[in-house]
């Protein structure tokens, strides 16, 4: 065995599964991602500053707050279609229940 030249590493061949790789995603602990606080917040600031300038930071304000409340809209309006087809279901299932229990009422008269 020659001592000079290194040996190749060992291959490691590692075959998981998708519910073994969603398993270990969803067990690691995210406590490393956080919103950004304090001098990170300042440090943000000072770049959309310099790469918007004054003058548009109010008008760029105004844009994200009209996409915010355009966007908390369409939740809104989005959950009130579920809402809405889940009652429909639910009072269609509980008109269906009696009209087919006196039909079979009927049919066993």
């Amino acid at each position: 065995m020659d001592l000079t030249s290194p040996s190749p590493a060992p291959r490691m061949h590692l075959h998981f599964s998708l519910t073994q790789i969603s398993i270990i995603i969803m067990n690691t602990p995210l406590s490393f991602v956080s919103l950004p606080q304090g001098g990170e917040m300042i440090i943000i600031f000072i770049i959309i500053l310099l790469l918007f300038g004054a003058k548009k930071l109010p008008q760029l304000a105004r844009g994200v707050g009209k996409s915010m409340g355009e966007f908390k809209r369409a939740r809104e309006e989005f959950e009130n279609e579920i809402t809405r087809a889940e009652h429909e279901e639910t009072t269609k299932s509980d008109k269906k229940a009696p009209a087919k229990a006196e039909k079979e009422d009927k049919e066993e008269a």
